[in-house]
Order: structure tokens, then C-alpha cells, then sequence
């Protein structure tokens, strides 16, 4: 067949050749008024920037896409593939559906940014697919002289059954068309002329297009365009999010690598815990959405780590307990000095962990051994809820005092010093992803060797001292590797660490009688000579 005339066609028409050969006119209209876009309605523009000159500076909304009397979208009119996407869509009631969606392509744009298609279709793969389209374009180009001038039922066309473990959607289109927008160059609007900041698009409509980018290896250009158009909170707001919520958005920092996402998130999603990560939580089934399970080994590290955090709780309280139940003296209050006051601290603290639901009282004598306690614990659901509130529950242990001369006595100071240091590598638990791409050995919890006994001032660097300070490093490893230490290891410190505080209240509670003396010598005296001074 001749090539066509080179004259400028009409843009609402393309040739489609006759059975018999000879050519007709194909009309094309234009999608259907719902959005097929899956950012909100309010904010409907695309610019299209593609490298080629024809897309070059122009404007379209996002409603004014093409398509061919065959449902072919026209997302570029000069594209030289079709892609032909096919989802099954399975209902609650075991019924499927398969969607097909046809799309008109630039193959150039899908090989730079896609590293899925750059396989697929380079010719010096061993895939079919991409000698028989390498060689169909060769044949195309001889014969027309620009891919806009090709008919869609000449181009090759390429089929794709799986777009990825998304959540059930009513149409895949939406969804599927933004992230070929992406992939050719043309960026979604962000409303930034509007005056609105950030793009409008649902949290949940990002995290599909994330799984999209990961399945067709195309993290880079999805996650840079994430980056600047789509705001996250901090971590403040991210406490006001469901769970639901925070893993959407780890599922978005993991699969995009965006190190700041990943950090937030995976805190969050430590600190207020998971109902999959209890023993009578639902198993996943093959129909729900990537973030049900956070993929790249995070999920058990997740739960690892926020198990981890609440042992360290729990050292500290046993710590407390065991220290005020020994025989040693703790008052030293100068003459007033008595066991009564520790006795009366240690029962007091007892009574304010059992109010707070922090301390199960059980009798030994029931004869239950120390595997069947340790089963009987692996057996019951460890704590629910949030560990910003467990911290704050601990913080309520009020100072009490067997009179008015034993006010530094009890172990109110000891306690809050203990939960400062928890509460401040708490806020570092989270992932760094920086460290968990490039420092595996050092930055994973579910692979290290816990330390017997963690100690301040060398934690975290023996293990890291022998790396070299690369650009590679993060400038944060070490820290990263001491919170590490401080929460696995078997013995932290407690006594060594607290030692110091206990020192320096004792000194204080000395001055303070010091300054009663000084303030009342003439008491001092008549107790001397009382005393046949």
C-alpha cells in the first residue's frame, strides 16, 4: 500500500485500512465525561511534555483524551505501540470480570523509564517480544514517513495480563492511564497555578499507582513525581492515621524509595502496633493490596522491633521491682533512715503497676513451670495499644512519701530516667531505608546478634568502625546501630546507668539536710546538750 499524503490530517481522524485495501476515514471521539484520571476532579489538567515535538508545550485536560471507534485511547496520537493492559477483576463472591484497556504509546519512553519494558522490548533480550515489535517498526518506518500517519490496526501491539497487587478498584483505566501519563512525559497538573498546594489525589489512588511503578520497574519517575506533588505529614499528623492509613503510605515510601516516608511510617506503624500482628489476627488472602503485608522483609521487622521495645519496658519495671524487693537500704535519709520507707515504696509502686494493668500478680505455688510460663505468655496477646501511651502511663507513677522527711524517697526519679532514655531511642526506631538498602548487616533487628549487656558509650561502633565513610554511608549508621544495641540487648545497663542518678539525688537529699541544720543551729545545739555534748 502507498504511504499517505504528508499533509497535516485532522486531529479527530486517522486512516484504518479496508479489508480489500483501501483506506477510509476512522472518526475518533473522546472519552466518556467521568474522570479517567485518578486525581480529583477539581484538579483536571495534564500538560503534556513528551520529547516529542508534536506534544511538545501543549495543554489538555485530563477528560479530553481520544479515543478510536475500537476503545484504543489515544494518550499519544503519534505513539508507534499499542498496549493492551487486561485486569480480572474477582468479587467477594469468587466471581471475576477481565477489563481490557488498549493505549497508544511512545515504545522509546516506555524503554527509558520502565526497566520491565526495556527488557520486554529491547531486541538483544531473549524475549520474544521484542524482535517481532523491533522488527514491525522497521518495517513501518520504511514505509510511512512519521508513526502518526500509521493506522492503530498496523502497529504492533503488546499485551500485559498483571499490572500488580493493587486493592480492588471499579476500573482500572483511571489508574493505568496516570501512570502512562507519567511514563510519556505528560505530569499530572499539581494545582500549583490554583493556588493549592500538593496534589488531589487519594492516598489510596497513590499507593496503587506505587505497586503499578514497582511491577513495571518504574520507581524512579513515579517517585520523583510522588516526591514533589503529593505532601505526607509528619510525625506528629501521622498519629492521627489509621493503620490502614500509615501502611499505605510505608507501602509508598518502600516501593518508590522515599527515605523520609519510610522513616515516618514504619514508627508510626512500630508505636501503634497492628491487629495482623496479634495471634487471633485475619490472614491475608491473595485479593488484598501490597501494603496488607509491607513487602520487602519489613513487615517482620516491624513487628520485631515494637516486640523488642516493649521487652525493654519491661526490664526497666523488673529492674525497679527487684531493686526495691532486695535487702539493700534504699532511704538514707540521715537519722530517719528506715526499712518502713522502702517497704512502703516497693508496695506503693507494686499497687500502681497492678492499677495500670503493667503487672500480672500470679501465685508460683500453682506449680506451673518455666516452660509452661513462657508458653503461657508466647499464648496471650502481648500489649495493643499505643507505646506513646504506655510511656505516658508510666510517667503517672506519682512520688510518694512515708512522711513529710522522706520527700526524694521512692522510685519516681530512678523510673522517669529510665523512660527518658526508652522515650529518646524510641524516636529513632524507625526505618532508616538509606541504612537498610546499604547496611544490612548493621541495620537490620531480625539478623543481629544481641549484644549480652549494652553499654553507652561503644554501642553501635565496634560494628561499624571498620566501614569506610563512603558516599554510600549513611551519616546516621551509627546511631542507627546503637539504638539497635540498646533495645536487643540482654542486659541494659540498668544499674550502671541509674547508679549515677541514685548518687547524686542521695547527695542532694544530704545537702538538703545540710541547709536544715544551717537554717536551724539552735535546735542542733539543744540536741546536744541533751545529749551530754
Amino acid at each position: 500500500m502507498p504511504p499517505p499524503s504528508n499533509r497535516t490530517q485532522r486531529s479527530n481522524a486517522s486512516t484504518t485500512p479496508r479489508p480489500n485495501g483501501t483506506p477510509t476515514r476512522q472518526t475518533t471521539k473522546t472519552l466518556p465525561s467521568r474522570p479517567v484520571s485518578s486525581v480529583s476532579p477539581k484538579v483536571n489538567n495534564v500538560i503534556a511534555s513528551s520529547e516529542t515535538p508534536q506534544a511538545a508545550g501543549q495543554e489538555q485536560s485530563i477528560n479530553d483524551d481520544q479515543i478510536a471507534e475500537d476503545g484504543t485511547v489515544l494518550l499519544v496520537k503519534d505513539g508507534d505501540l499499542i498496549l493492551e493492559i487486561r485486569h480480572t477483576h474477582t468479587t467477594k463472591q469468587d466471581t471475576s470480570t477481565t477489563e481490557i484497556l488498549a493505549v497508544r504509546v511512545h515504545t522509546h519512553l516506555l524503554i527509558m523509564h520502565s526497566t520491565y519494558f526495556a527488557s520486554l522490548l529491547s531486541p538483544m533480550t531473549s524475549f520474544a517480544e521484542g524482535a517481532l515489535v523491533t522488527k514491525q517498526l522497521a518495517a513501518l518506518k520504511a514505509q510511512y514517513s512519521s508513526p502518526s500517519h500509521v493506522s492503530i490496526s498496523e502497529l504492533p501491539r503488546v499485551k500485559i495480563d498483571y499490572v500488580g497487587q493493587i486493592s480492588q478498584v471499579t476500573s482500572i483505566k483511571p489508574l493505568m492511564l496516570d501512570f502512562l501519563r507519567l511514563i510519556q512525559k505528560i505530569r499530572l497538573e499539581t494545582g500549583i497555578q490554583r493556588g493549592v498546594k500538593g496534589l488531589k489525589m487519594p492516598i489510596k489512588n497513590v499507593a496503587n499507582l506505587a505497586i503499578v511503578a514497582d511491577r513495571f520497574g518504574a520507581a524512579n519517575i513515579v517517585g520523583q513525581w510522588v516526591a514533589h506533588n503529593v505532601p505526607h505529614p509528619g510525625p506528629e499528623k501521622a498519629a492521627e492515621l489509621s493503620e490502614e492509613q500509615v501502611r499505605m503510605r510505608l507501602c509508598i515510601g518502600v516501593l518508590l524509595n522515599l527515605d523520609t516516608w519510610v522513616n515516618v511510617y514504619s514508627l508510626s506503624l512500630i508505636l501503634v502496633g497492628s491487629s495482623r500482628w496479634s495471634p487471633y489476627g485475619a490472614e491475608p488472602s491473595e485479593t488484598d493490596p501490597m501494603w496488607s503485608i509491607i513487602p520487602r522483609g519489613l513487615e517482620e521487622e516491624l513487628q520485631f522491633r515494637r516486640v523488642q521495645i516493649l521487652e525493654t519496658f519491661g526490664t526497666l519495671q523488673s529492674y525497679m521491682l527487684t531493686f526495691y524487693a532486695s535487702k539493700a537500704r534504699k532511704c538514707w535519709l540521715g537519722y530517719d533512715s528506715s526499712p518502713q520507707c522502702d517497704s512502703f515504696q516497693l508496695g506503693e509502686f507494686v499497687k500502681f503497676l497492678a492499677r495500670n494493668g503493667l503487672l500480672d500478680l500470679r501465685a508460683s505455688i500453682l506449680g506451673i513451670s518455666s516452660d509452661e510460663a513462657d508458653s503461657y505468655r508466647s499464648d496471650n496477646e502481648e500489649y495493643q495499644g499505643d507505646i506513646r501511651s504506655l510511656l505516658a502511663t508510666f510517667r503517672k507513677c506519682p512520688a510518694y512519701q512515708l512522711d513529710s522527711n522522706h520527700g526524694h524517697c521512692g522510685p519516681k526519679k530512678d523510673l522517669m530516667t529510665g523512660l527518658d532514655i526508652i522515650s529518646n531511642n524510641v524516636s529513632k526506631a524507625g526505618v532508616c531505608w538509606r541504612c537498610w538498602q546499604t547496611e544490612t548487616a548493621h541495620h537490620h533487628w531480625t539478623s543481629a546478634n544481641r549484644p549480652l549487656l549494652f553499654d553507652g558509650r561503644t554501642a553501635g561502633k565496634l560494628g561499624i568502625a571498620a566501614l569506610s565513610a563512603d558516599s554510600t554511608r549513611c551519616p546516621k549508621a551509627i546511631e542507627h546501630a546503637s539504638v539497635r544495641d540498646f533495645f536487643l540487648a540482654k542486659d541494659k545497663g540498668w544499674e550502671n546507668t541509674l547508679s549515677g542518678v541514685r548518687t547524686s539525688g542521695g547527695t542532694g537529699n544530704r545537702l538538703s539536710s545540710q541547709g536544715w541544720i544551717l537554717k536551724h543551729p539552735d535546735l542542733l545545739l539543744d540536741g546536744l546538750q541533751r545529749a551530754g555534748a
